[in-house]
């Protein structure tokens, strides 16, 4: 269908620059900008935590307004500012939910989250704005999908309900809807238990929202097995006219080599020679010898089973056999955290482990790494390979997710795709597409036009953001045809 400008709220948990701490931030970040410059009004609402410095987004006060919980009334603050694109940005104000040392791994996080879905709604009437969609993000928001369907009286907004990892669910047991919310009974839990679903904020927004998307096309059709669905594959089947898969982008304004601040030497797809100076500096950073000729493998990852980290530290030992350097930063399973300071120490001259997330360590690995590694066991979408196409390095990534639907092996010839792929969730896989990637540095022309096709894809938020409205617009019509009645 044609759709106008529209008038869409995000409810999300995390959104850069203002909370970060997984892709989920990113997205909140850069799509409403997208969205934004198509000419649609967008605004955002998130907790206020304590790590969100006042002083420097300048926060003003907006409204206040009760929130009923626990069979309690609380009164909440709304904070508001202009973000980029004009966007405005709302924080809900709740000292005893979000004034915590950290967003996530409360043990009341269930509550916190619920909290926070319940007083997002109340915002829009707080301000005078009413949404014609509420996009909602991850089981920290789900709730509100499924309150805004249990609303029967009046209009309502359409919902789109957008997961980033299905892993992450929000469970809680069999008791809690009805001690933590009014009028739990009209959420419909007997609806998503008969559709195979379990008890949780995540099933409850899929089983309530007018639309259900994940992060890329090849996800969309992986969650509806057992192996990547985590006990809510039946639902998602049973929901699957209403399921799509849409890729994330990245924001080319701001992830620019052209320009971008953290970078010592500028570079382009048009003006390339430059980046082996980046290439340089990241050895110099990371203590490793100046040697041009051998390519450096990089990873920015948390450091955990589903990046693939089991099966890379398998193949470690015959990687750095090789004539190649490695270059890891990020942070995560402990330990894996010693593992990696132990290849470090051991292999001075040809590995380097940089623990903790540095904004401007990450951004120099894109720059001057040849081959950038997601040997992921599962991946939504991932951000990491998008970037780094964009930055010039040749991302190396298992067939799975998005990583499928965006990196294509390149061949022996590397005059196919974009990147080296292998299938299989396996050590000796991926040592093999390592070693292949390692061989094929060699070919110094076919590899640099292999570089500069890379940095000329478009994965920005433009197109996505295109696919979203769409989305939205079918929504709008799904709100329509079923407005108050049973999830179909």
């Amino acid at each position: 269908m044609a759709v106008p400008h529209l008038k869409v709220f995000f409810v999300v948990a995390e959104a850069v620059p203002y909370a970060k701490v997984g892709g989920l931030a990113d997205v909140a970040g850069a799509l409403p900008k997208a969205l934004a410059r198509m000419g649609h009004d967008v605004r955002l609402v998130l907790p206020r935590y304590s790590s969100i410095d006042e002083a420097r987004f300048k926060l003003s006060a907006r409204a206040e307004f009760a929130v009923t919980y626990r069979g309690q009334r609380t009164k909440v603050g709304l904070r508001e500012i202009l973000g980029g694109n004009g966007i405005p940005v709302y924080f809900i104000e709740s000292p005893p939910q979000f004034q915590r040392p950290t967003i996530y791994g409360q043990p009341d996080d269930l509550d916190r989250f619920a909290f926070f879905a319940l007083a997002a709604l109340e915002a829009p009437r707080a301000i005078g704005w009413q949404p014609d969609v509420v996009h909602a993000h991850d089981w920290h928001s789900a709730l509100a999908v499924a309150r805004l369907r249990a609303t029967r009286a009046g209009p309502r907004p359409a919902t789109v309900l957008t997961m980033h990892n299905v892993q992450y669910q929000g469970n809680f047991g069999p008791e809690w809807p009805g001690q933590a919310i009014p009028d739990a009974g009209t959420l419909g839990l007997d609806r998503v238990l008969a559709g195979g679903g379990n008890h949780s904020m995540l099933a409850l927004g899929v089983a309530n929202a007018d639309a259900v998307n994940t992060v890329s096309e090849t996800y969309a059709r992986e969650i509806l097995t057992p192996e990547y669905g985590y006990g809510m594959e039946r639902l998602l089947q049973s929901r699957g006219d209403r399921l799509c898969g849409i890729i994330n982008g990245i924001d080319y304004q701001e992830l620019d080599p052209a320009t971008d601040p953290a970078l010592p030497v500028h570079y382009s797809a048009e003006r390339s020679a430059p980046r082996a100076m980046n290439k340089d500096a990241l050895q110099r950073r990371a203590g490793l010898p100046l040697k041009a000729e051998i390519p450096i493998l990089g990873m920015v990852t948390r450091l955990a089973d589903q990046k693939g980290l089991d099966i890379l530290a398998q193949a470690l030992p015959a990687v750095l056999e090789m004539d190649v350097q490695f270059v890891l930063l990020g942070t995560g399973q402990p330990e894996y955290h010693k593992l990696m300071r132990e290849v470090a120490d051991r292999h001075k001259d040809k590995a380097a482990f940089v623990e903790g997330f540095d904004p401007s360590m990450a951004q120099l690995i894109y720059a001057g790494c040849d081959v950038f590694l997601m040997p992921s066991r599962f991946e939504p979408c991932g951000l990491g390979q998008l970037i780094a196409l964009r930055y010039g390095a040749i991302p190396l990534a298992r067939r799975t997710g998005g990583l499928a639907d965006t990196v294509q092996d390149c061949g022996e010839s590397l005059d196919r795709g974009n990147g080296f792929v292998f299938e299989r969730y396996d050590a000796g896989d991926l040592l093999a597409c390592i070693r292949r990637a390692a061989q094929a540095y060699q070919k110094r022309e076919a590899w640099r036009q292999l570089m500069v096709k890379g940095m000329r894809l478009d994965f920005s938020w433009d197109a996505s953001a295109r696919k979203y409205v769409d989305l939205y617009g079918r929504a709008l019509e799904w709100a329509s045809e079923d407005r108050g009645g049973a999830a179909q």
